[in-house]
């Protein structure tokens, strides 16, 4: 891609929350989840491309926080200093994703769980990606909370959550993954949940 594509305009305003490319894309597929841009949060998303498509130089890189965080910013920070990491690498904006779960808000930490809302929304949001950058293969790195619901909303099928809702989130997506980090997720569980009956210990 040439110099233009990585100074796009569209790069400015592209810190809080997706592309206007990438949510009028949104708004023309309604078959992913409505809510992806976050548009109630400062931070509440970031990526897509500018005014037009162009070629990827990399494989895009989908980044999904733990518990109470947002794609950006906010008390916690969420991917703020990996985005600007990978920026300066020569990664754009168009090859680096996030969304944003939950209420963001930490005073609801043990409220955050496995529910069939979140985990639609994590499917939502890797399925959106891949066909919107048209890209045969993506990454994934998460955090804590993160990594277990994305490794749900990978492996695909169904899921019934503690309110007894369903629900089926199609076929497996492990061949379109490349690579998956998982940082600090809680897969066999939390010792703090120990006698615990917080929602998020369920």
């Amino acid at each position: 891609p040439s110099d233009e594509h990585n100074q796009d305009p569209d790069d400015t305003e592209t810190d809080q929350h997706f592309s206007q490319h990438f949510q009028s894309w949104l708004t023309e597929h309604p078959q992913f989840d409505s809510d992806l841009t976050r548009l109630d949060l400062e931070g509440g998303s970031f990526g897509g491309f500018g005014h037009d498509v162009h070629e990827l130089r990399h494989e895009p890189i989908l980044f999904i926080h733990g518990n109470s965080d947002r794609a950006s910013g906010g008390s916690l920070g969420g991917w703020t200093t990996q985005r600007a990491l990978f920026l300066e690498a020569e990664f754009d904006n168009a090859e680096l994703y996030a969304t944003t779960y939950g209420p963001a808000n930490s005073l609801y930490a043990s409220s955050y769980r496995h529910d069939v809302e979140t985990l639609q929304h994590i499917r939502d949001f890797i399925e959106a990606v891949l066909e919107y950058t048209d890209a045969p293969k993506i990454d994934i790195v998460t955090h804590s909370l993160g990594v277990t619901l994305t490794r749900k909303a990978i492996l695909g099928g169904s899921f019934t959550d503690a309110n007894q809702q369903t629900v089926h989130l199609g076929e497996p997506l492990t061949n379109q993954v490349d690579t998956f980090v998982g940082i600090a997720g809680a897969n066999h569980g939390l010792t703090s949940c120990l006698g615990s009956f917080a929602p998020t210990c369920s």
